[in-house]
């Protein structure tokens, strides 16, 4: 025997979906989506989530939970596969607006949504929304700052906003400690090195945990490495300009003029140049402060 409770619930959930079908075919040109329906038989035609709040008559978390299970079963059926399963983010909305403190919404649809079509990434600036409020909701979840940031970085090159979310994110309860050496290289793939370094420094000082104190210790000693490359490659550039060769060693460009003083290394290692590219490296570390270079369009 169904109970009344369960009875109520099955048709608060049939009214809202005809409701909201019907409020949606009612508000856009009924060709255009019947156009849309024999191009895409699978098109599944979901309530709008402004409709589906008013309409749910208070059993809100009910049809939450029946549309994550939308979602999952939408995401795992495989004839969605060539529409790069392009509906999941209208799943993941209306959940979000049925129940806004319900978490996994959000980490899945932060994962799930971009897709790559091998030409390129489509869907990001949904998968970008969905965590953007999911982080309103959620402001000390460092996960979820965490998947922004990736969004952010490999999708959409925004690495100073991505570090932002990185700095963010190394301070809440329960971050991984890599978090913070995260938001400085971010910073760095901005061009910033001077910014990252203060953000290492300061997460230096403000740590008591000596794992991070040691981390930032030694991205402190990175990012000067990488600001002196950056000097020494454009006084290498000046020389080259002036005499049409690279310098053999760096102490040509002080005979030269062309620079004051070589720095010392900070890990203990030298700078040297190639005379045949003129790039310049360190012995002890030899690799740009950059992260998550994409791509990807």
């Amino acid at each position: 025997m169904i109970s009344l409770r369960a009875g109520l619930l099955a048709c608060a959930s049939l009214l809202t979906y005809s409701v909201g079908t019907a409020w949606n075919v009612a508000t856009f040109n009924r060709h255009e989506v019947a156009k849309k329906l024999r191009d895409n038989p699978d098109l599944i035609v979901l309530p709008r989530p402004e409709i589906a709040k008013v309409s749910a008559l208070g059993f809100t978390a009910f049809l939450a939970d029946m549309y994550w299970i939308g979602a999952t079963h939408y995401y795992g059926d495989s004839r969605h596969r060539p529409q790069h399963f392009a509906q999941l983010h209208e799943y993941i909305d209306l959940i979000n607006a049925l129940a806004p403190q319900f978490k996994a919404p959000y980490v899945f649809g932060g994962a799930a949504v971009p897709w790559n079509t091998s030409t390129g990434w489509v869907n990001v600036e949904y998968s970008v929304r969905i965590l953007e409020r999911g982080i309103a909701e959620f402001p000390a979840d460092w996960k979820l700052r965490l998947f922004l940031a990736y969004d952010y970085s490999a999708y959409q090159k925004r690495y100073r906003e991505a570090g932002d979310q990185l700095k963010v994110a190394a301070t809440l309860p329960g971050a991984p400690t890599y978090l913070a050496g995260l938001a400085t290289r971010m910073y760095a793939s901005a061009g910033d090195l001077a910014g990252a370094t203060a953000i290492a420094k300061a997460i230096y000082d403000g740590s008591t945990d000596p794992r991070i104190k040691a981390a930032m210790k030694r991205r402190v000693a990175e990012l000067h490495i990488s600001q002196d490359v950056q000097g020494l490659n454009e006084a290498v550039a000046r020389f080259h300009s002036l005499f049409g060769r690279f310098p053999r060693r760096l102490t040509e460009l002080i005979d030269a003029d062309v620079l004051k003083v070589i720095p010392n290394e900070p890990l203990g290692g030298q700078y040297v140049v190639d005379p045949n590219t003129g790039e310049v490296y360190s012995t002890s570390f030899n690799d740009q402060v950059t992260l998550f270079q994409s791509t990807n369009p």
